[in-house]
């Protein structure tokens, strides 16, 4: 070629700064250098890999600015000094995987990890020499990314990294090997070894996870599972092999692990991991089999979590094994997968084999300027999906759009009826079966959404905004409480990613919110469907891989999900209106309704006045009316699909009628669920928490003393109270406080404010030094916060000051917003344990508390307070409350003071506890043992 050893202008999408749009600018690359090729770029495709380095803002792997992408397919341009094995018009895949040949790995059959080229993950310069082969216009250096570097026209890549092919391939599937299709074929075969008639279960139908199933049916598996919350996947999977399909969400009270079990006898012979969470990796190695279960791990984990296993699963013969490129070796193994493509052998699109006639290859034409390299047209459907668009449409943000215009020129019509077809049977039965069941859906434009990776198609992203809209749309018109606008949630929750609803919520609340007209007395006046489109869609030959969730796609798995509070209960009239729960709980009700009789034993113990009959009962009759319930569904489904077809207007309408009285029966059915569902939490979230084996049974005079410390001091004088000191001394007013605020709160003065001040300072300095971090804490909560914590607020004889009016209340300890600190995070099992020692004043409303001893500084509604409170993992729970304990000892000795830890029986314990001890003091002025410490 002309340009053979010469410098190339010519086009780049370049990301400037982490997690900012990628600008399109002219570049300059470098000709290859020895061992170098440089590659014109015929097609790439965007992999959850780039987006994840994209948005880095700092470590050893963010390089800026740079050029990201490493799923291409090209044709060489030239080659540098010794590269013998391809030259000029060769049709090349550049992989980030590299193979020698050389090095030991290379030579090895059990390795596919080069020595040589792989030692530098991050692979930000060309690996010989350390340098860029990539300058901007104002000759600054571009970084490279893995070695690879495909958002460009042109790139430079080491041999080492370059598999020659066959050129009857088409590009936009060819590429789709350097990466994803490899690995999950290659995990399944080679790395599995998946035997003929062996059971598999895939957790995450991405395209490597759908790549997984393809290798898992050329070998001949005879069921494979497949694990996802999208429901479209199910039918899109049974192309590439599925049997079967699990949506978590549908699960009821069992786990997948426990499903999967009951569909294989027992557990999967194969299970693997192509999401990239730990709690994900936890459930697929649970589903493996006992005695001989393998579980390959191919996603990597995002948080950045560790995987904790049972020793005892694995002596029982279990294994885990993680897989980087499917274990195959690029320069042998990608080649004989292209020959097994183009011999048909498997899939890499779906319904793509169904065409008659071979496959058409491809046609390396001369770009006229190397400009127009990138100048082929993506589907339309870009422009219908999020994507940032700034400077003249000069920047794109990696975003669904991106991810979805998947076989940019090669698209078919027939292909894209896959892209389009409607999201579920169930929501589909929703839109057809109602009212309009034969009106048109308008087309959302959704460029206002945040650009995200884990959608790759338009479809997807337009259901996640459909249902968020029609949620609120539902709420002001039938109130939050509807059942209707129930199922809307649920499926918009499962959908969007956290930062997008954040971003919608904001703008609800600011009035930018482009979805709706602003909302006028709880009705939603009008929407605005059509949406003005983007200025000018980026023409850039992406193809769509990945699709990763945001959160753990296995709700039952994690922690229970926090919903918003309940809107204000209107009790004008005077009816008395049951509370609602502020959240729900995850309360495993089939666990207790197994171990019925050492709860109701322990309620008794506790001395709690829950009702776990009606617990019972309460949970049996919600499990029936959800069975009526998914029975009305499934019937409405088949409804709905009847009606996709063509038919006769008499028939149509049949059929729509059919549809309302369906909608109308599950509608009732769905408002009984949703009360019986609340009744039931609240219920439940009575029942105290197990006690530990060891604690007295008993009310306070059970407890037992574990250690006594000095002994009470005799003085040679009357001894006065604190009262009486406090009077004298001038340190406390609790007459001016009575009158300012109400009887049981105080003023301190003079020294004792000095001396609580002080005693705060000198605690505080002595928890950090044994490794507590020092907070001070907001005392204003949330009502579903005090909830989680385990108290109940708006129950009677409630410790709790609830704020009128709103969902908030005052702490009665700092217990609670340390509490909340992490809610709703994965923390790296390698942080634990968090050591907090918070600062904070407490309210309490002290119910029930007449006829104790309340004079003075005791049983007041105000007083400041130290608390102490560790996150660990559970089994490390003991020893840390030993630690605790100690350390309250150890201060108490320090000060002089006469005291004894007690280990508190069963009638003393919170809700909440599962054990507690409390250090009580000597009081002279009072003559006995006061609570100091809890």
């Amino acid at each position: 070629m002309e340009t053979a050893g010469k410098v190339i202008r010519c086009k780049a999408a370049i990301s400037r700064n982490p997690g900012e749009a990628l600008v399109i600018e002219e570049i300059e690359v470098d000709p290859p250098k020895a061992w170098e090729v440089r590659i014109k770029i015929l097609c790439t495709s965007l992999c959850h890999s780039d987006v994840t380095f994209w948005k880095m803002s700092a470590g050893p792997a963010a390089f800026f600015p740079r050029i990201f992408g490493h799923e291409a397919a090209g044709v060489v341009e030239s080659v540098g000094e010794n590269v013998e094995e391809v030259k000029e018009g060769d049709l090349v895949l550049p992989v980030f995987n590299a193979d020698c040949g050389e090095c030991r790995d290379c030579k090895s059959t059990k390795s596919n990890c080069c020595s040589i080229f792989m030692t530098d993950k991050y692979r930000h310069l060309m690996p010989r020499d350390g340098t860029s082969r990539f300058r901007d216009k104002n000759g600054e250096l571009v970084h490279h990314f893995l070695g690879v570097s495909s958002f460009t026209e042109y790139t430079v890549v080491d041999v080492s990294c370059v598999v020659k092919i066959n050129r009857e391939i088409p590009v936009d599937r060819a590429c789709l090997l350097s990466c994803g299709v490899s690995t999950g074929v290659g995990a399944a075969f080679k790395v599995a070894e998946v035997e003929a008639g062996s059971t598999v279960a895939i957790f995450g139908l991405g395209a490597v996870g759908l790549a997984v199933a393809e290798g898992a049916r050329l070998c001949k598996a005879s069921k494979i599972i497949g694990v996802d919350l999208n429901p479209e996947k199910f039918e899109l999977g049974k192309i590439f092999g599925l049997t079967d399909f699990i949506n978590p969400a549908n699960c009821g009270d069992k786990t997948v692990s426990e499903v999967i079990k009951e569909m294989t006898d027992g557990g999967a012979d194969y299970c693997f991991e192509c999401i990239g969470l730990s709690s994900v990796m936890k459930e697929a190695f649970d589903s493996s089999r006992q005695g001989w279960g393998k579980t390959v791990i191919l996603g990597v984990e995002m948080h950045g979590s560790p995987i904790s296993l049972g020793c005892y699963d694995l002596l029982q013969g279990r294994s885990v094994c993680g897989s980087l490129f499917g274990g195959l070796r690029s320069k042998s193994d990608i080649p004989l997968l292209v020959h097994k493509y183009l011999n048909k052998d498997y899939l890499l699109k779906g319904k793509e084999e169904k065409q008659d006639g071979p496959v058409k290859p491809v046609e390396v034409k001369e770009a006229e300027t190397p400009v127009s390299a990138t100048q082929e047209v993506v589907s339309e459907k870009t422009a219908e999906a999020p994507a940032a668009v700034a400077k003249e449409s000069n920047e794109v943000t990696p975003s669904p759009a991106a991810e979805e215009s998947t076989e940019s020129s090669a698209t078919s019509p027939e292909d894209n009826s896959i892209e389009n077809a409607p999201a579920a049977a169930e929501e589909s039965s929703e839109e057809s079966s109602g009212d309009q069941a034969g009106e048109e859906t308008r087309e959302l434009r959704l460029e206002t959404a945040p650009a995200d990776f884990r959608f790759p198609t338009t479809n997807q992203t337009r259901h996640c905004f459909t249902r968020y809209i029609e949620y609120h749309r539902c709420v002001a018109a039938k109130g939050e409480d509807a059942p209707e606008c129930d199922r809307f949630a649920k499926y918009y929750r499962a959908l969007c990613p956290g930062e997008w609803v954040d971003r919608w919520n904001e703008q609800r609340e600011n009035g930018t919110f482009p979805g709706y007209v602003l909302l006028e007395k709880e009705k939603i006046s009008n929407f605005l469907y059509d949406w003005p489109p983007l200025s000018k869609a980026l023409t850039f030959p992406f193809i769509s891989r990945h699709n990763y969730a945001h959160k753990s796609p296995f709700p039952l798995l994690a922690r229970a999900l926090s919903v918003p509070a309940v809107k204000t209960i209107d009790t004008t009239d005077n009816k008395v209106v049951k509370p609602q729960p502020q959240w729900k709980a995850a309360i495993d009700f089939k666990w207790i309704r197994d171990n019925k009789e050492a709860i109701s034993a322990n309620i008794i113990n506790r001395s709690s006045n829950a009702n776990l009959d009606l617990v019972l009962q309460l949970y049996e009759k919600m499990l029936n009316v959800q069975k009526e319930v998914e029975r009305l569904r499934g019937e409405r489904n088949v409804v709905a699909n009847k009606m996709k077809g063509k038919l006769e207007p008499s028939e149509r309408q049949k059929l729509i009628e059919e549809g309302k009285n369906l909608k109308e029966g599950l509608v009732t059915l769905e408002e009984d669920l949703l009360k019986l569902t609340d009744e039931l939490q609240l219920e439940a979230q009575s029942i105290p928490n197990m006690t530990h084996p060891d604690v007295p049974i008993g009310g306070e005079d059970s407890s037992k003393i574990q250690k006594l410390v000095g002994s009470q001091r005799v003085f040679s004088f009357p001894v006065k109270d604190h009262l009486q000191l406090g009077k004298e001394l001038d340190i406390f007013d609790f007459d001016a406080a009575a009158e300012v605020s109400g009887s049981k709160f105080y003023y301190l003065k003079n020294e004792a404010v000095m001396l609580e001040m002080a005693l705060v300072n000198w605690t505080l300095s002595e928890v950090m030094k044994r490794g507590f971090t020092p907070l001070t804490t907001p005392e204003i909560v949330r009502s579903s916060i005090v909830e989680k914590c385990g108290f109940q607020p708006r129950a009677a004889n409630t410790q709790v000051y609830s704020i009128d009016g709103s969902d908030q209340c005052l702490i009665g300890t700092a217990e609670i917003p340390v509490g909340g600190i992490h809610m709703d995070s994965i923390l790296a099992e390698s942080l634990l344990p968090l050591k907090y020692a918070a600062f904070s004043h407490c309210f309490r409303t002290e119910a029930g508390a007449a006829g104790t001893a309340t004079k003075g500084l005791y049983r007041v509604h105000q007083f400041s307070k130290v608390e102490m409170f560790i996150l660990c993992r559970p089994e490390e729970s003991d020893s840390y409350h030993k630690e605790l304990i100690q350390i309250e000892e150890d201060l108490f000795s320090s000060l002089g003071l006469h005291y004894k830890t007690l280990d508190m029986a069963t009638g003393d314990l919170g809700a909440p506890a599962y054990r507690k001890f409390d250090v009580e003091a000597w009081m002279p002025g009072l003559g006995r043992y006061g609570e100091v410490l809890q």
